[in-house]
């Protein structure tokens, strides 16, 4: 985390008035969170492939229906993740559009 002076204003203002502070904190808590959930989307990404081969062997260990049950909802996963990832990329391209214009 970069040092400016827009931060140092913003503590020193929080520090002199506790409505201040307690939305500097709120504000801290909201860039928190919203990093947690990027990390634990990041994870959850990155071990999906596992976890479908897992799922994909469990259900065949069961019976044959169960195991095209679990790559059935897998794929469906797959693309409910890609359809996401493609409405915040246009999300994403509009709101960098706006800003340019």
């Amino acid at each position: 985390m970069t040092i400016s002076i827009k931060i140092i204003v913003d503590l020193r203002r929080a520090l002199s008035d506790d409505r201040a502070l307690r939305r500097l904190h709120a504000k801290e808590n909201d860039e928190l969170q919203a990093h947690m959930e990027r990390e634990v989307a990041r994870t959850f990404i990155q071990i999906m492939p596992a976890l479908a081969v897992i799922a994909i062997f469990a259900g065949a260990l069961v019976s044959l229906e169960s195991m095209a049950a679990a790559a059935a909802t897998l794929v469906f996963l797959s693309v409910a993740l890609l359809v996401v990832k493609l409405s915040y990329k246009i999300r994403l391209q509009g709101e960098i559009g706006d800003d340019v214009e």
